[in-house]
């Protein structure tokens, strides 16, 4: 045996598609650290990306940053929470952000995290 996998997984009624796309605004074009994307009822945290797996993240021109995975689907009826952990900070630089699904729109919030000002975005999309 070479390896171990943990599947997890949930239904999800009356979903949306959310894109996830994080802009750094300020601060080091490098991230270190983590990123999750969790619902409030689903009890699983989506890795979007975490640098001690898959190393550092570097901003493209427009300094936004690509993750290993972008999407989530969410209930209409949920929250969309996403967490950025920079590498090294205090229990003070993680920052949670919530969104509400949406049909065919798109909602985006500026936030601080650590050495870094980033904006979040998502884009909703409706599930076929």
């Amino acid at each position: 045996m070479h390896s171990t996998l943990d599947l997890s997984y949930a239904f999800v009624r009356n979903a949306v598609e959310g894109t996830v796309e994080i802009r750094i605004l300020q601060g080091p074009v490098d991230f270190h650290g983590k990123i999750i994307a969790s619902t409030t009822s689903v009890p699983c945290d989506i890795v979007l990306h975490d640098s001690k797996v898959n190393g550092l993240l570097t901003a493209d021109d427009n300094r936004f940053i690509q993750t290993v995975r972008r999407i989530i689907g969410v209930s209409v009826d949920e929250m969309l929470l996403v967490t950025i952990t920079p590498e090294g900070g205090d229990e003070f630089s993680d920052c949670t952000v919530k969104f509400t699904p949406k049909l065919n729109s798109y909602d985006e919030k500026n936030i601080v995290c650590g050495n870094y000002k980033m904006q979040v975005k998502v884009i909703w999309s409706l599930l076929m």
